[in-house]
């Protein structure tokens, strides 16, 4: 209802509006939640937020859909992730990837890097041994989130 590319009139101005008040609404909680748990000490002395990580994302990006261009935050972690980074992988076409052109609600990617090799590097970085997420052809290479 609040997303799609739509043109700008007063429709599309209520939707856009509609959709930008809903992720605040969403991200507020996110932070609320981080603030509780930077405030709680986990079983080791840290806080049990450098033991977690709440992942912030969507499923339509700035509300068009488009999962190739939407970004992912991280939250915590500081235990076992490098933090305070800023990744963009490397540009790629997709020539590779059947899943990045010509498919209903899928855009030309921004990075030769898909969703699925950081949640691989994701669950690398919390020690999980994990190999691919989802369907193997997208799956490149895990993104390196740990601590070096």
């Amino acid at each position: 209802m609040a997303h799609y590319n739509q043109p700008i009139d007063e429709w599309g101005q209520t939707r856009r509006l509609a959709f930008n008040g809903w992720v605040q609404w969403h991200v507020d909680k996110v932070a609320q939640f981080a603030q509780t748990l930077a405030s709680t000490t986990d079983v080791d002395g840290s806080s049990m937020l450098d033991n977690t990580a709440i992942v912030l994302t969507g499923e339509v990006a700035t509300g068009e859909h488009n999962t190739g261009t939407k970004g992912i935050t991280i939250v915590g972690g500081s235990n076992f992730l490098d933090t305070g980074r800023y990744i963009r992988p490397a540009f790629g076409d997709g020539r590779n990837n059947p899943w990045s052109h010509n498919v209903p609600n899928w855009y030309p990617r921004m990075s030769s890097k898909s969703e699925s090799d950081f949640w691989v590097g994701l669950a690398r970085a919390m020690g999980v041994s994990l190999d691919r997420f989802g369907l193997a052809e997208r799956n490149s290479s895990p993104i390196s989130l740990g601590r070096p």
